[in-house]
């Protein structure tokens, strides 16, 4: 028998509905679940979320401590590349970014260093912006560089 070859090509009809299928579980283990807390407590990080848009993903917590956040993410990382391993899909390393998002001066903006599958580590350093689903955002969310594409267009 020879090599069996499968996949989608990307752009296909069917790509977001197999993407949707194949990560439906990864969307439930990060949907975001009540707490018996009235009021949020803003000196706890927030629960990790999710957003997805066929294959691009979001992962995002939110406190006062960048350290605590980037600990959240480390964790959130690691549960969403094993249950994509047990789908038989994987991450794209390369496509990793790190946004700290705050209007405080001199946070430091830490990178966050990752085990990857084959023991090697990986750091990611926090960019200055970054693009998403077509929006540029940037680290103070003050939108700077979609204003300035708009005005070179215009």
């Amino acid at each position: 028998m020879g090599h069996v070859e499968n996949g989608i090509l990307q752009g296909s009809p069917i790509s977001p509905i197999l993407a949707a299928f194949y990560t439906a579980e990864l969307l439930e283990k990060f949907q975001h679940r009540a707490t018996d807390e009235t009021v949020p407590n803003p000196d706890r990080a927030t629960d990790v979320h999710l957003i997805m848009s066929v294959d691009d993903r979001k992962i995002y917590v939110s406190s006062k401590s960048l350290e605590a956040n980037m600990e959240k993410l480390k964790e959130a990382y690691k549960e969403t590349e094993d249950l994509l391993r047990s789908a038989g899909l994987s991450p794209d390393y390369a496509k990793r970014e790190l946004m700290h998002y705050t209007r405080r001066k001199n946070d430091g903006s830490p990178s966050i260093t990752f085990d990857d599958r084959d023991s090697t580590q990986q750091v990611v350093k926090p960019e200055s912006t970054v693009r998403w689903l077509g929006v540029y955002f940037d680290c103070k969310l003050r939108f700077q560089k979609p204003m300035a594409k708009m005005q070179s267009a215009a």
